[in-house]
C-alpha cells in the first residue's frame, strides 16, 4: 500500500522579487546554514570549479570568502557528500517544476533546507542527511539508476546527487556552456538560479525515510551490499506496519454488529459524530487545533486514540491505519514516538460499536458489576435483552478490558475484571445526557466519541 504524505513548510523564509539582491540573497542562505567552510568556488558563467580540486576540503570557502567571490563576479555552490562537523548534504535535482508525484514531493520538500529553481526551469532541493548509514543507502539507491517515469519520454526526471557540489543562488550560467544533455536549452543567453525558500528548521532525512522514498521511486540498492539499517537497541517497539489482513482482523477482533472494515473506515472518516471535524484535520496532517509545542506528536497521539476508539483498542488495527495516513508521520519515522503513541492508546477507556446504545450497555454492565462470574443466559434474563444484544455489549466491554470470557467444559462464563461502580456511574451520566437532549436514538451513532481526549 502506498502512503501519501502531505506537508506544508511553515518556517520557510520566502523572498520577494524586489529583494533579490545578490549579496542579500546569498546571506539569506548562508545565515541559515552551519557557519563552516561548505561553499565551492566556481567560474563566472559556468557550473564547474574555478580551480582544480574545488570540492576538496582545503579549497572550500567560508561564508565571507564565498560572498567576496560572488561580489567579484564568480559563482558559488555547496559541497555534497562530505561530512563537515557532522553535517552533509545531497541534492534532489528535479528537471521540471511540478512534475513530482505528491507523495514523493511532500517527503523531499519536508526535508529541504533550500528550495531553488535552476536556469533550465527545474526545481532543486538541498537536503541534510542524518547519518552515514542513511547517506550510504541514498548513494546506493542513486547510483546507476535514474528516475524517468514522471513524464512521457525517456529523459531523466529526477537526479539524486550525492557527490560533488550543487550550484546555488544567486549564481548564474551562460547557456553556451551547457552540455547537449539539456534538451530544452537554447544554447543562448544567461540565466541564474532563483531562491524559492529557506527552511532552517527542516529535519535531516533519516534511514527509514530514504528507504520509503526508494520504494516510492522504484529504486533499489546497487549491486553493492545494502547498508545495515541503524537500530535502537534500547527500544522494544513494533514495526510501523503489522503483518495482518485488516479485514480479517476487524471481523475477528473488533466489536461490530453490521459494519465491515470498509464501513467502519467510512463512518470514522465521514460519519456524523462528535469530534469528527477535528479528526479529519488530524487525519490530513493539520495540527493547528492541538496545544503545546510538539503539535504533531500530540496530534498523532490524539488521532491514534480516535482510531483505537473505533477499532476496539486493537493495537494491530491502530498500527495498520496509522501506516496509511496521507502525510509523513512521526509514528513511522521515530521508534520512541511510536512506542509512546501505542502505549498512550491503552488509556482510551471507551470503544465504539454501531447498533449498541448506552442503555443496553448500561443494563449489561450493571448486572456484571458486583458479580465475579456470570453467563450470557443470566444476563439476558436479568436485563430482558436478547442474547445477541448481550453478546454485542460484551464485545465492547471485552475490548475495553473490563471483562474476560472463559470456558469450563461446555459452559461459557463472563469474568468481571473492571466493571466498577465508577464505570457504571459514568454510563448513567451519558444516558442522562442523551435523555435530557431528547435524542436517545443518537446514542448508537455517537457512542460517546467525545470521551476520546488527550
Amino acid at each position: 500500500m502506498t502512503t501519501t504524505y502531505q506537508y506544508t513548510v511553515s518556517n520557510n523564509i520566502r523572498l520577494s522579487d524586489e529583494s533579490r539582491n545578490k549579496s542579500d540573497e546569498f546571506n539569506q542562505i548562508a545565515d541559515n546554514l552551519p557557519n563552516n567552510s561548505i561553499f565551492t568556488q566556481c567560474g563566472g558563467d559556468y557550473k564547474g570549479g574555478e580551480i582544480n580540486g574545488y570540492t576538496n576540503k582545503e579549497n572550500l570557502l567560508t561564508k565571507e570568502r564565498a560572498l567576496t567571490h560572488l561580489q567579484d563576479g564568480g559563482n558559488v555552490g555547496i559541497v555534497l557528500g562530505k561530512w563537515i562537523d557532522g553535517v552533509t548534504y545531497v541534492l534532489f535535482d528535479v528537471e521540471e517544476t511540478d512534475i513530482l508525484p505528491a507523495d514523493i514531493e511532500s517527503i523531499i520538500e519536508s526535508h529541504a533546507v533550500l528550495t531553488f529553481d535552476s536556469p533550465h526551469l527545474g526545481r532543486n532541493r538541498l537536503v541534510q542527511i542524518d547519518s552515514q548509514e542513511t547517506y550510504d543507502l541514498l548513494r546506493s539507491l542513486s547510483q546507476g539508476e535514474s528516475v524517468n517515469w514522471f513524464r512521457d519520454g525517456e529523459k531523466d526526471d529526477l537526479e539524486i546527487i550525492t557527490k560533488g557540489h550543487a550550484m546555488i543562488p544567486p549564481s548564474s550560467i551562460d547557456h553556451t556552456t551547457c552540455s547537449d544533455e539539456k534538451g530544452g536549452c537554447s544554447g543562448e543567453g544567461e540565466d541564474r538560479y532563483i531562491l524559492q525558500s529557506v527552511n532552517p528548521t527542516a529535519e535531516p532525512i533519516d534511514y527509514d525515510t530514504v528507504d520509503r522514498l526508494g520504494e516510492l521511486l522504484d529504486l533499489t540498492p546497487s549491486e553493492e551490499s545494502e547498508p545495515e539499517r541503524p537500530t535502537e537497541t534500547d527500544i522494544d517497539v513494533p514495526s510501523p506496519i503489522p503483518k495482518i489482513n485488516p479485514k480479517k482482523e476487524f471481523a475477528d477482533n473488533v466489536p461490530s454488529v453490521s459494519h465491515t472494515f470498509d464501513d467502519r473506515i467510512e463512518y470514522m472518516k465521514f460519519g456524523d459524530w462528535d469530534g469528527q471535524e477535528q479528526f479529519i484535520q488530524l487525519w490530513n496532517g493539520n495540527f493547528e487545533s492541538v496545544s503545546g509545542s510538539n503539535k504533531q506528536g500530540r496530534g498523532e497521539c490524539k488521532l491514534a486514540n480516535y482510531i483505537g476508539f473505533f477499532f476496539g483498542r486493537n493495537e494491530d488495527m491502530i498500527r495498520f491505519i496509522m501506516s496509511t495516513l496521507p502525510f509523513e508521520t512521526h509514528y513511522q519515522k521515530y521508534p520512541r514516538h511510536r512506542k509512546n503513541l501505542l502505549n498512550f492508546t491503552k488509556n482510551v477507556n471507551w470503544c465504539y460499536c454501531e447498533g449498541v446504545d448506552f442503555e443496553r450497555k448500561l443494563s449489561v454492565a450493571t448486572n456484571i458489576w458486583g458479580n465475579d462470574t456470570t453467563t450470557v443466559n443470566e444476563l439476558a434474563e436479568q436485563t430482558e435483552i436478547s442474547k445477541r444484544q448481550v453478546r454485542n455489549a460484551l464485545d465492547i466491554l471485552e475490548s475495553e478490558d473490563l471483562i474476560r470470557r472463559n470456558k469450563v467444559g461446555r459452559k461459557r462464563y463472563i469474568l468481571n475484571d473492571g466493571v466498577t461502580q465508577g464505570y457504571v456511574m459514568e454510563l448513567e451520566k451519558i444516558c442522562e445526557k442523551y435523555e435530557e437532549k431528547g435524542d436517545m436514538n443518537e446514542q448508537t451513532n455517537n457512542s460517546n466519541v467525545e470521551k476520546v481526549k488527550i
